[in-house]
């Protein structure tokens, strides 16, 4: 049995380890340069930034220990307590949330740089169409990308309708992520994000050189998600907003700064199972943060669910 796996971020790398681990032929495919979607990390000269997720949370009994093997192997380290009672422990990446991702995929056929175009029936298998014009065939698909670029994949299929539904039901905040390099320490309060009361354009600041992962001073916006959703199509006005409300906030200046667009930040609306099944023969599922919750623990547990419901086929 040949098993594609469309995205390589948290939910398809955690389907993938399991599937290969049972001794099954998975293959999985990403569109970007490396693993690991929104828990991305960028350097840009000696600046290390976090720019998609900044930390993760452990809830349920099983991701618990699966963090706490990631932190026995070094993968993770603790960040910050919220001083919120009853919340859990948040955890950064060690070096950085990439990290995470690269410890995941190794072993595994991952092919990054590809471009999924298309998604059809063809016989008792499915046609993964690539943005080179190759294809491959598979005997069980399983897509992991954000839902509406998902959709857009199977657009041609026939697919049950119901479903369909419901899956365009599915809704995503957008978010900017400013990198900014600094002439000096950022003045933040070194405990976590910063999140500034009354400001219309940011919804966190994250100091990189506080939080262990950058050797010079350096930070991440997040701007809030109706900021975003208001000039997603104009990022250079969203830079320089967020960073003229940004240097009323810092005790030193930036030298430079990017910004990066993320469409598909955080889903508003999930799913009510774990993952769908879109086509049950051939076999055709999505799982994602769309089902098992808006966090990285979310989309870790609804990549288990689909890959536990594949290994039964």
């Amino acid at each position: 049995m040949k098993i594609l796996i469309i995205g390589a971020g948290m939910s398809g790398l955690t389907a993938g380890r399991m599937l290969h681990e049972a001794g099954l032929d998975v293959t999985l495919l990403d569109k970007g340069r490396g693993v690991g979607g929104r828990m991305a990390t960028r350097r840009i000269d000696e600046a290390v930034f976090d720019h998609g997720a900044q930390f993760l949370t452990a809830r349920s009994d099983w991701f618990t220990n699966v963090v706490e093997e990631w932190r026995k192997d070094g993968v993770v380290a603790p960040w910050f307590d919220s001083s919120e009672a009853g919340t859990h422990p948040r955890f950064r990446g060690s070096p950085s949330i990439n990290a995470i991702a690269k410890y995941l995929a190794v072993g595994l056929d991952v092919r990054t740089s590809t471009a999924v175009t298309s998604i059809r029936r063809s016989g008792p298998q499915w046609k993964v169409n690539l943005g080179s014009g190759e294809h491959l065939l598979c005997d069980v698909c399983l897509i992991t990308v954000p839902v509406p670029q998902a959709l857009t994949l199977v657009s041609d299929a026939e697919l049950d309708a119901d479903v369909l539904t419901l899956l365009h039901q599915i809704i995503y905040d957008p978010c900017f992520a400013v990198m900014c390099a600094l002439s000096g320490p950022s003045g933040l309060v070194p405990d976590g994000p910063y999140r500034p009361e009354g400001s219309e354009s940011i919804e966190l600041i994250s100091d990189n050189y506080d939080k262990g992962i950058s050797s010079v001073p350096c930070l991440t916006i997040h701007s809030r998600s109706d900021f975003a959703r208001q000039h997603l199509e104009n990022p250079e006005r969203a830079l320089e907003m967020l960073l003229d409300d940004a240097r009323l906030r810092l005790r030193s200046e930036i030298t430079s700064a990017v910004i990066h667009r993320w469409r598909y930040a955080q889903p508003v609306t999930t799913y009510e199972a774990p993952f769908s099944v879109l086509s049950p023969k051939p076999p055709l599922l999505i799982a994602g943060d769309a089902f098992g919750g808006p966090r990285i623990e979310g989309a870790a547990l609804s990549g288990r669910a689909a890959a536990s419901y594949i290994m039964t086929l």
